[in-house]
């Protein structure tokens, strides 16, 4: 399946995990102490969104047209 191509092409596992890391440590006070890193967070943060969402929004239309065809054979 051609998702299943992109999410290697993309390695969206290690880009997810990434991301929970990220949010983690932007979560943290003391990380605010520390401009230069909270903004390199920060943008990150926004690269890893920007590549993450698409694929997100790909995988629920593949399952919405899975269910339409499924109801569609049903028929």
């Amino acid at each position: 399946m051609r998702l299943t191509a992109l999410r290697g092409y993309f390695d969206v596992a290690a880009k997810q995990e990434r991301l929970e890391e990220v949010l983690a440590e932007l979560q943290q006070p003391e990380i605010w102490q520390q401009p230069e890193r909270a903004t390199q967070l920060g943008k990150e943060r926004v690269t890893l969104e920007q590549v993450l969402h698409p694929v997100s929004q790909l995988k629920r239309g593949l399952q919405d047209i899975e269910s339409l065809l499924e109801l569609t054979l049903e028929l």
